[in-house]
């Protein structure tokens, strides 16, 4: 009923834009437009006979930037067309079922190709795409029979589902290291993708990139090491019983493992910071699962329809879980979202601390709660001259955490080498807090609570605590993996939070600086700090001059190309 709901509004909304196009469209040389409120022409339509059509780049002394929704859908007449260097975006379904166009010149500043744009055009060979583009929709080329080859430059960002299947002779793509979505089936039935040479084991790969797997497989797969993200529905309707992942692995993708109905267990990779949407949806095997510590978010339904789940354990680091997300089943109305009219499964028990959002979400919906005991508290605790009264749940108490073990010996998993501590001080001021390590920086967030954190170091071995600080100083190449491993600290000049420092952080300050893309969570609270040298007020002041501009741009490309230390 939702997605029949769902088409029913984008018809009415597509007809009732179609309407208002219609009624303010003009026309040049048989081509139809609009003029936007900045003057930019977008074209609506064509209604010439040319087989050869060049569009101009202005219309009326103003640059033509856009070519509409279904402009020139269905048009069996054109066989080239000619785009203007102004053109930016190509719309969703705007070439779409032109059987016989064989030719497109996109322009040099095309930055998007919306979903559908191209679907459908059989005979039209496109060998390359514009260095301008970000952002390739989904079945945009699909069934675009003649294509054989297809280069996407670096810079593009997304691709959407089926962009390219159908395309049943291509069987050579490159797709560009700075990917950061990958859509399902995005070269379904095409040559490259029936190649058993581009297959390891039972999964397809591009470099970093899983893009499928064989369905059929029931058994074990091994993801390979330095594989990065999993493409959308990367193992949905798998018969796959375990998966193991690298810890390469920075990002999974909505549905990736959505109904797998006979996987039992999978280890994530320990640098994955959110579980999407669907992800789990309807694993009905999966009894038992633990989230990786340094996970932030849940996504909308992530373990839908897990009827096996019996135990979960959710880390201190998430801090939400929206309704629905864990513990219900199917359900016969699905307009009705309010948990108390759901299945729910009784058996499940959800483990997490005292104070997190997995308590709130298991007293909210009636789930068993069972608190994580740390297991080197009661030495600890004396060592910090702090007792069990102090550690609670009130507003003026303190919380514990142990957030990280260290272990050097990879083969090792009894004793760590230390521990990492996490004292959080639950005051009723709010206390921003930044600290620096190295390119490192500690800070507690304004809309965290608790908000001021402290650090120790525990070592079992010799049973005593000293603080990160103190460790830090003495040996930093050992402490370093807290943050390169851990789930703490961010890296400065890294805006977009991939725990590395490259050109894709230059390039967003840019966009920022531009007003073209904003930095979440950019702005690093300073009203106490540790460092009293340099305190930058964001995490893209990389220079630490307390400002961010074009000299942190200058000064991360200096540093990549190791001018600058």
């Amino acid at each position: 009923m939702k997605r029949i709901l769902s088409l029913t509004l984008i018809i009415a909304l597509t007809l009732s834009l179609f309407c208002l196009v219609t009624a303010n469209a003009q026309e040049n040389n048989g081509l139809t437009y609009i003029k936007a409120k900045d003057n930019n022409v977008i074209i609506a339509g064509y209604n010439g006979t040319e087989e050869v059509l060049t569009i101009p780049d202005t219309i009326d002394s103003c640059p033509v930037t856009e070519i509409m929704y279904n402009a020139f859908a269905d048009n069996t007449t054109l066989k080239k067309v000619y785009l203007p260097d102004t053109v930016t975006t190509i719309d969703y379904n705007a070439f779409r079922n032109c059987f016989n166009l064989e030719y497109v010149e996109l322009p040099n500043g095309l930055i998007r190709i919306n979903e559908g744009a191209f679907e459908n055009c059989r005979k039209l060979n496109i060998n390359a795409l514009p260095e301008s583009l970000e952002y390739i929709g989904g079945f945009s080329f699909h069934d675009c029979e003649a294509v054989t080859s297809l280069h996407i430059p670096e810079g593009v960002t997304y691709i959407g589902s089926y962009a390219f299947s159908w395309c049943t002779n291509l069987s050579e793509i490159s797709l560009p290291s700075t990917l950061e979505h990958i859509g399902d089936d995005v070269l379904w039935k095409t040559v490259y993708a029936s190649n058993p040479d581009n297959w390891e084991g039972d999964c397809l790969y591009y470099n970093t990139y899983l893009l499928d797997t064989n369905a059929e497989f029931l058994g074990e797969i091994h993801i390979k090491e330095g594989t990065e993200i999993l493409s959308d529905s990367a193992f949905q309707n798998s018969d796959v019983r375990t998966i193991t992942m690298p810890d390469t692995v920075t990002k999974l993708s909505p549905d990736c493992f959505s109904y797998c109905i006979n996987l039992r267990n999978i280890s994530l990779s320990p640098n994955i910071k959110e579980i999407p949407p669907y992800a789990f949806n309807d694993c009905r095997d999966l009894t038992a699962f633990e989230i990786p510590h340094g996970v932030t978010a849940i996504g909308e339904k992530a373990f839908w329809n897990c009827v096996s789940l019996s135990y979960i354990e959710i880390p201190s680091s998430v801090v939400e879980i929206p309704p629905l997300s864990i513990g219900y089943t199917e359900y016969d109305n699905s307009m009705d979202i309010n948990p108390e009219n759901q299945i729910k499964c009784d058996k499940l028990t959800i483990a997490g601390y005292k104070g997190s959002a997995a308590e709130a979400y298991a007293n909210e919906n009636g789930f068993d709660f069972k608190a994580l005991d740390a297991k080197y508290k009661e030495h600890a605790l004396p060592l910090l001259e702090l007792s069990e009264e102090q550690i609670g749940t009130n507003q003026k108490t303190l919380a514990y955490h142990e957030e990280y073990e260290y272990y050097s010996d990879a083969n090792t998993t009894t004793t760590p080498d230390f521990v990492l501590i996490g004292i959080y001080e639950r005051s009723e001021m709010n206390n921003n807090i930044a600290d620096f390590y190295g390119n490192y920086v500690i800070r507690s967030h304004a809309d965290y609570f608790p908000e001021a954190i402290k650090y120790y170091i525990y070592t079992p071995a010799s049973d005593t605590v000293i603080s990160l600080r103190q460790a830090y100083s003495s040996s930093p190449e050992e402490i370093s993996n807290i943050f390169t491993q851990g789930s703490i600290g961010e890296l400065l000049g890294d805006v977009n939070y991939d725990r590395e420092l490259n050109i894709k952080d230059a390039t967003l300050i840019q966009k920022e600086l531009a007003k073209i893309q904003f930095i979440e969570n950019n702005h690093i609270g300073h009203s106490s700090f540790v460092d009293t040298v340099g305190l930058p007020n964001y995490i893209g002041d990389f220079n630490c001059d307390g400002k961010m501009d074009i000299r942190d741009v200058t000064t991360i490309q200096k540093y990549l190309a190791g001018i600058y230390k």
